[in-house]
């Protein structure tokens, strides 16, 4: 945020409610262990589950999906250096949740449980998509 803030800017923070010096990151509605689908680029089409979701970068990294090979140095204790295979992150806007109980991709919903739980939810067939 910039030092000396305009009477508008003061303004809008004020009436949104948030801390001047809270660093607002986007919402992301994927977790870890969620099971996805790509929907574009290179691998379109491929599930996996996510392994690491990163919010402040708006990335998810998905099991098998955007592999890339790195070359790993010698180091103490491995005496050969070698090149590994991993995933790399990838927009989570280029991802979609796959409902567990239709198997189709899906967009998430929220709804609220009568113990007052928010939940999040299939918007195809209403199901739940959290493990309680």
């Amino acid at each position: 945020m910039p030092a000396r803030l305009t009477k508008r800017q003061r303004q809008v923070l004020r009436r949104s409610g948030h801390a001047p010096g809270r660093k607002l990151g986007p919402n992301i509605t994927i977790k870890k262990g969620d099971v996805v689908v790509v929907r574009t680029g290179a691998d379109a089409g491929r599930q996996g589950q996510v392994i690491q979701v990163m919010p402040s970068e708006n990335r998810v990294i998905v099991e098998n999906v955007r592999v890339v090979t790195r070359h790993q140095r010698r180091r103490p204790g491995v005496l050969q250096s070698e090149t590994v295979e991993k995933p790399s992150p990838i927009h989570r806007s280029n991802v979609m949740v796959v409902c567990p109980d239709c198997q189709k991709p899906t967009r998430i919903g929220h709804a609220t449980l009568p113990g007052g739980q928010r939940v999040r939810r299939c918007i195809n067939c209403n199901a739940t998509l959290d493990k309680e």
